[in-house]
C-alpha cells in the first residue's frame, strides 16, 4: 500500500460578488502547477478576473494522492460515517481547532464510550501527527488535545 499522486492538480478560485456572497470554481491543470502565484493558476486567475465583475479573493492548488491498494472498511459499533469523534486542539495563540473523525474505532474511546482514551496507542499516534504537522488556518502550531468525545449529528435517526 502506497500513496500515489494523481496526474492533475485541482485549482480552486474563490470569488466574492458585489453583495458579499462567495462562490468557487475549480479547474484541473497539469500536476506541475503547484504554485497559485505563478504559471497556469496565476495566468488563468488574471484571465478570469478580466471577464467577471466578481473579485477573485483566493487561488488554491489542491494536490491529491490516492492509495494504490486501499484497505477495506471494518465493522463496529460506531462504523457509520455519521458517527463521529470531535477532537478539540489548543493552538499556541490560544485558539481552538475542531477536528472530526468519522466512524471512529471503539478502541479510541474510554470505558464510558463517550470520551476519548488519550492512552490509546492509535489515538496517541494521531495526536502526535497532528501536533507535529498540522496548524491553524493562520499558521499557529497545535499544542495539545483539549478534549475529545463521541457525538452524533442532531438530525440522525438512531437505528
Amino acid at each position: 500500500m502506497a500513496w500515489v499522486l494523481e496526474p492533475q492538480v485541482e485549482v480552486v478560485y474563490s470569488f466574492t460578488d458585489a453583495s458579499g456572497h462567495r462562490g468557487t470554481e475549480s479547474y484541473f491543470m497539469d500536476s506541475g502547477e503547484t504554485d497559485p502565484t505563478s504559471g497556469g493558476p496565476a495566468a488563468l486567475g488574471t484571465a478570469i478576473q478580466a471577464i467577471t465583475a466578481d473579485a477573485i479573493s483566493s487561488i488554491a492548488c489542491r494536490i491529491r494522492a490516492v492509495e494504490d491498494d486501499p484497505g477495506d472498511p471494518t465493522d463496529g459499533p460506531y462504523a457509520r460515517g455519521a458517527d463521529k469523534v470531535l477532537l478539540v486542539f489548543q493552538a499556541d495563540d490560544g485558539s481552538e481547532v475542531n477536528f472530526e473523525v468519522g466512524a471512529p474505532n471503539e478502541t479510541i474511546l474510554d470505558s464510558d464510550k463517550i470520551n476519548v482514551d488519550e492512552g490509546d496507542v492509535a489515538l496517541t499516534d494521531f495526536l502526535t501527527a497532528m501536533e507535529d504537522n498540522a496548524c491553524t488556518a493562520e499558521g499557529h502550531e497545535l499544542k495539545y488535545l483539549k478534549r475529545g468525545f463521541r457525538k452524533r449529528d442532531s438530525g440522525r435517526k438512531h437505528l
